[in-house]
């Protein structure tokens, strides 16, 4: 008993497997933080993004042990991708009045986001848009 549990501390951790999934709505890039340097593509390259495009919902990321001390089980397993997710759905954003009588008093107000205009005959009345858009955001 007491050999079987002096052994237990020359076993390295175990490489616990690390998913990561990607939404509809979300592009994912698998970019690798190791290998040849010289092989790399320059910074911010469409080309090279367009290459680690995954299509894939569910990913699993790779590890390598990483040793950092003297003994065997002196390390950690750290990561060898990146997975980058650039969510693409689009953002609505509405302005109108407050639904309601329109008063003087009421324009302007925290609550009010139509864009208010008066006729040549000093008639006021409101006008409410809609306006979506896609930005991208990691």
């Amino acid at each position: 008993m007491a050999a079987a549990s002096g052994l237990t501390g020359c076993v390295r951790s175990y490489d616990r497997p690390e998913y990561v999934e990607i939404d509809t709505s979300e592009t994912g890039f698998l970019i690798p933080l190791e290998g040849d340097n010289a092989q790399q593509a320059k910074f911010q390259s469409e080309e090279y993004l367009k290459q680690r495009k995954i299509a894939t919902k569910r990913v699993q990321i790779t590890h390598r042990w990483s040793q950092e001390g003297r003994w065997p089980t002196d390390g950690r397993w750290i990561p060898l991708v990146r997975l980058v997710k650039v969510n693409r759905s689009p953002v609505t954003r509405e302005w109108i009045t407050s639904q309601g009588p329109a008063t003087a008093q009421a324009r302007g107000t925290a609550n009010d986001k139509a864009i208010w205009i008066e006729s040549a005959d000093s008639v006021g009345f409101s006008m409410g848009f809609t306006c979506t858009a896609l930005y991208f955001r990691r």
